[in-house]
């Protein structure tokens, strides 16, 4: 899974283009960030497609027939479960895994392998792959588009991952 795939999902549904919010609704892990500087809240994402989903999505026009978890739940669910099979002290049943994707690491423009989570390297615990660690911190709310109306900013917010650095371009050359 690319960053910049991920990053179209960070972003509040805008309901009159069809999307569809996270299926967490006011549970969904978005209304835990708020903005430092002025205290606003967050909000509940949009639902999460994969790449292959987005294509047929695009193909037949239609959403599939649930909702689903945002980025943010889906990340903090496996983040969950896996913290929770390490806590019991117990392994992942082999072929079973927690995740239906993977994110590229030290690879230009995308994420540096610290900000992902992985199994342990002596025991299965249902991570083939990295995939980014769900941090509250590491989010920062912002604004696209930003109009004022009032005193007030109006535009689609969103969620950048500032704290989920890129690996540096001089280390690929």
């Amino acid at each position: 899974m690319t960053r910049k795939h991920e990053e179209e999902f960070l972003v509040e549904p805008q309901f009159e283009k069809g999307h569809r919010q996270c299926l967490y609704d006011d549970k969904c892990q978005g209304l835990k960030i708020c903005d430092g500087k002025d205290g606003k809240a967050g909000f509940v994402c949009r639902e999460f497609y994969l790449p292959s989903e987005m294509v047929k999505i695009k193909e037949t026009g239609k959403l599939p027939p649930d909702r689903r978890m945002c980025i943010m739940c889906r990340r903090f669910q496996i983040a969950r479960a896996l913290l929770s099979t390490r806590a019991d002290n117990r392994s992942v049943k082999k072929g079973m895994t927690l995740q239906d994707y993977f994110n590229f690491t030290e690879v230009d423009g995308e994420y540096n392998a610290e900000s992902c989570i992985c199994s342990d390297i002596n025991t299965f615990e249902g991570l083939l792959e990295p995939i980014v660690m769900h941090n509250l911190s590491a989010y920062r709310l912002r604004v696209k588009d930003d109009k004022e109306k009032d005193g007030e900013l109006f535009g689609l917010r969103y969620y950048d991952q500032w704290k989920m650095s890129k690996p540096k371009e001089q280390s690929f050359q």
